[in-house]
């Protein structure tokens, strides 16, 4: 999607009438795979449109969720995350500076055959550890 138009129409084939807000945040989420929580979404969304409400951002969401645009993530039990990546992948979480980034790892080619007794109706995997950035800064710290 790159157009007002694109995502006006990308909305409409869900049944959600487009907004001006509504586009800025399915763009937002499109651009930004930052697994963005409500908050962050607000805070990013309000230096350019002063006139959006946290209301307005939690409402969308939940629509968005409602209509399969987006799936909510818990990595921590705590906040809620957002991602518009809808197909089974696995997390890297960085415990130091909190990024969270896609791998291509697919949940679903976990084995859950064993769990005979179990309805799975979802599969997470989140790895976590040091990113890059923050293995780097350690190693400096040390030298």
């Amino acid at each position: 999607m790159t157009s007002f138009d694109t995502y006006g129409k990308f909305l409409e084939d869900r049944d959600i009438r487009p907004s001006s807000q509504r586009i800025l945040m399915l763009k937002y989420l499109e651009e930004n795979h930052i697994h963005p929580t409500a908050d962050k979404i607000y805070i990013d969304l309000s230096k350019n449109l002063p006139t959006i409400s946290k209301a307005t951002v939690y409402n969308n969401l939940k629509l968005f969720l409602n209509r399969g645009i987006i799936k909510e993530i818990n990595f921590d039990n705590s906040e809620i995350h957002y991602d518009m990546i809808l197909e089974d992948h696995a997390h890297f979480i960085c415990k130091a500076c909190g990024k969270i980034e896609d791998l291509a790892i697919r949940a679903l080619d976990l084995d859950t055959s064993t769990l005979a007794d179990c309805a799975v109706d979802s599969k997470d995997i989140y790895l976590k550890g040091l990113c890059k950035d923050c293995l780097e800064e350690e190693k400096l710290k040390k030298n």
